[in-house]
C-alpha cells in the first residue's frame, strides 16, 4: 500500500513527509485556491518540500473540456519546477481525458486518472500505461480519525 496526502496545505504535507511513509502528494486547483496561492507555484513548492516522494499530482482544471485543452494545460504543468520528474498529470476519467491520456502517455508523461469507478475504466487507462489504483489518502484517513498525524 502507498500513502498519498490529499491537500495543498504545505505544513500538513511537511508533517506527513516527516513520517517517512509518504509516496506522494495529490492536490487539485480548488484545494490550492483555498490556500490563496497560484497553482503552479504551490506545485513547485510541494516538489521542493518533498524531495524523496515518487509523485506530486498536478490536475488539469475543470474548464479544460477537450483533449486539446487538457493536453495544453498538461504540457505547461509538466514544466513546473524545471520539469521535475515527480510531477504527475491528473486527468478526468471521460472520453476527452482518455484521448489526452493516450497522447501524453505516448510522450512519456507521468499520468494518473481521477474519478474512475469499476474495472472497465481501470482497464482503459491501464492500456495507456497509467497506474489506475485507488490510493489511500493519508489526509482522508486522518480526517476520519484513522491516523492522528494532523490532529
Amino acid at each position: 500500500m502507498k500513502f498519498f496526502i490529499d491537500t495543498a496545505n504545505l505544513e500538513d504535507i511537511k508533517k506527513a513527509y516527516k513520517l517517512g511513509v509518504l509516496a506522494g502528494v495529490t492536490t487539485n486547483p480548488s484545494l490550492v485556491a483555498k490556500e490563496g496561492v497560484k497553482f503552479e507555484d504551490r506545485i513547485a513548492e510541494i516538489c521542493q518540500a518533498v524531495s524523496r516522494v515518487e509523485s506530486v499530482s498536478a490536475e488539469v482544471t475543470p474548464d479544460a473540456l477537450t483533449a486539446d485543452e487538457m493536453i495544453a494545460q498538461a504540457e505547461e504543468l509538466i514544466k513546473i519546477n524545471g520539469g521535475d520528474d515527480k510531477v504527475t498529470i491528473k486527468l478526468p476519467m471521460n472520453l476527452a481525458g482518455l484521448e489526452a491520456c493516450r497522447y501524453l502517455a505516448d510522450k512519456g508523461a507521468k499520468l494518473e486518472v481521477k474519478d474512475y469507478r469499476g474495472i472497465t475504466p481501470g482497464l482503459f487507462v491501464n492500456a495507456h500505461g497509467v497506474q489506475a489504483l485507488r490510493l489511500a489518502y493519508l489526509k482522508v484517513l486522518a480526517d476520519h480519525g484513522m491516523v492522528s498525524a494532523f490532529h
